[in-house]
């Protein structure tokens, strides 16, 4: 199993016509739009750095909470 060991936190807003336009407008906001996220609970581990945002690469996994 694999333990984070950096973060960084993100956000984004937009409107649209439909709830999930305007949540797909916010996740292209905060940067995040084109990387697939995957629900995990929100506990950061112990010693884990805080980095500031980044870009990351189209497509990526990348754990969310």
């Amino acid at each position: 199993m694999q333990t984070p060991t950096t973060h960084f936190f993100t956000s984004g807003a937009a409107e649209g016509n439909t709830p999930r336009n305007a949540l797909d407008g916010a996740l292209f906001a905060a940067g995040i739009g084109n990387v697939n996220l995957i629900n995990v609970d929100a506990a950061v581990p112990p010693h884990c750095k805080l980095l500031e945002a980044q870009k990351l690469p189209d497509g990526a996994l990348i754990p969310a909470a």
